[in-house]
């Protein structure tokens, strides 16, 4: 591969590469998002986590990065419907510093929860489909990759609780509308009587006097209990100031983006 190819087909991270050639969905600011603010699991054990619709895995080596630095051992499953993306992804792990904590499958949320057991994961994390009832894009696998059709946010929100562990989060990214829905499904969702609950929002904006652009949510799964935790009064984050990255956003990332 020359020179050339690497600049043309990569995202380069302090730490990590990101081939993005094949992939349905590139690296974006939603995933860096997501990827840095996530709550991550405790390092007393081996960390189990799950990224729903993994794409060219960044936000799973966003994790594998963060917890590498605080545990010894942990273990990320990436998986998404789209063959390629999958094919990818395994390519990003396998050529990452934390290439044996990660693993890349080619099946959909439905498909790996019905061979899956329950309650394995301490976290599990996506950046969904969110568009409902909006033109389709020509790209058919762009297009799947970004529409309600191929993960509805009920789906998404059935099978995370059939996988989280009692006490596991679910971490989302979304627009404000759909944020809204999908937190409504979430709090409505129970079974075996475990529930999700809010527990850490954040409201994200372009800059200041814009409107919202995007919701980043987080939910306990509470199984056999109900959780009497308020609603989160939430935070604020405003990403420029003109041209330049807030001293919020550049905190939130400094980790990750090269300067």
């Amino acid at each position: 591969m020359t020179e050339q190819d690497f600049q043309e087909g990569y995202f380069t991270f302090r730490r990590f590469r990101v081939r993005q050639t094949d992939s349905s969905m590139k690296v974006g600011t939603d995933a860096v998002l997501l990827g840095s603010w996530m709550s991550l699991p405790s390092s007393e054990k081996t960390p189990e986590l799950l990224d729903i619709g993994t794409g060219c895995g960044v936000i799973s080596l966003f994790a594998a990065q963060r917890l590498s630095s605080a545990c010894d051992d942990f273990h990320i499953t990436g998986i998404d419907s789209d063959p390629s993306s999958a094919r990818e992804a395994a390519l990003n792990f396998a050529e990452s510093p934390w290439a044996p904590f990660l693993n890349s499958i080619d099946l959909s949320l439905r498909q790996y929860t019905s061979t899956s057991e329950e309650g394995v994961f301490d976290s599990i994390f996506s950046n969904p489909p969110y568009f409902i009832n909006s033109l389709k894009a020509p790209d058919l696998r762009r297009s799947s990759a970004r529409h309600t059709d191929s993960l509805p946010f009920s789906e998404l929100i059935e099978c995370s609780g059939r996988l989280l562990k009692n006490g596991g989060v679910l971490s989302v990214i979304l627009p404000p509308d759909e944020g809204k829905q999908f937190c409504s499904i979430a709090r409505a969702h129970e079974r075996s009587g475990g529930r999700f609950t809010l527990s850490r929002l954040c409201r994200v904006y372009p800059s200041a006097g814009k409107p919202l652009k995007r919701l980043m949510m987080e939910f306990i799964w509470s199984s056999g209990q109900s959780l009497n935790t308020p609603v989160p009064a939430g935070e604020d984050l405003i990403l420029q100031e003109g041209t330049l990255r807030t001293p919020e956003y550049k905190l939130l990332t400094e980790d990750f983006y090269v300067k």
